[in-house]
């Protein structure tokens, strides 16, 4: 699940790196992500993802706290790993549109 994510994020063209850079808060963050239709499809399968996350972890065993726990970790990891690239991209970007100080 994750990984399906994390592709969908990075095949994105779409998405408004300006956007991106220019935010302040997690929720222009999520406004930039609802702006394309990969985004939004981000979003959607996000809450899907960590909805059946919950529900196996709650129905698959006796510790459902660590099995959620467990899950939820995997999940992000996968899409972290597979989305690092475009973070160092946007990293890139920022540095390079910072006015050059004085030394």
């Amino acid at each position: 699940m994750g990984d399906c994510n994390g592709f969908g994020l990075t095949y994105e063209d779409g998405l408004a790196d300006g956007d991106f850079l220019g935010a302040q808060s997690m929720l222009e963050v999520r406004r930039a992500f609802k702006a394309t239709k990969w985004g939004r499809r981000y979003l959607y399968c996000l809450w899907l993802s960590l909805l059946l996350i919950v529900g196996l972890g709650v129905w698959l065993g006796p510790n459902p706290v660590l099995n959620v726990g467990a899950g939820y970790l995997a999940f992000m990891f996968v899409r972290e790993l597979i989305t690092l690239g475009r973070t160092f991209e946007l990293h890139r970007l920022r540095a390079s549109s910072l006015p050059n100080l004085p030394a």
